[in-house]
């Protein structure tokens, strides 16, 4: 069971769902059927949401680059971790979404794995 905290600007949405790891990812749905997958990446961490509103976020001690698709519209933001922990059962990670340097909001994932599956 994996238990995520999606926050954004003190708008917190929580949820514990079933979740499947296949190496070091972690991939799992939420209840309103997006899917969500966490896997390393060469320098850091990528974070995907598939659904009605799609992510496709890297996180870096760099300022990295992310997208944000609805409606047919597509929205590039610099990302800029301010705190990330990963370890087997506690996820973490504390981020700014900027565009054109101008700051827009911040945003926090924090997932707890009690158990998943092995893929």
């Amino acid at each position: 069971m994996c238990h995520a905290i999606i926050e954004t600007e003190g708008v917190r949405e929580a949820f514990s769902v079933d979740g499947t790891i296949l190496g070091e990812t972690l991939t799992f749905k939420s209840p309103s059927k997006d899917l969500h997958t966490l896997s390393p990446i060469h320098d850091g961490w990528r974070y995907q949401k598939h659904g009605e509103a799609e992510l496709d976020f890297q996180f870096r001690s760099t300022p990295s680059e992310g997208t944000y698709r609805i409606a047919g519209q597509t929205l590039h933001f610099t990302i800029r971790t301010i705190d990330m922990t990963m370890h087997s059962t506690n996820k973490y990670i504390h981020y700014q979404l900027y565009q054109n340097d101008s700051y827009i909001s911040t945003h926090t994932i924090t997932i707890q794995i009690d158990s998943v599956q092995e893929a």
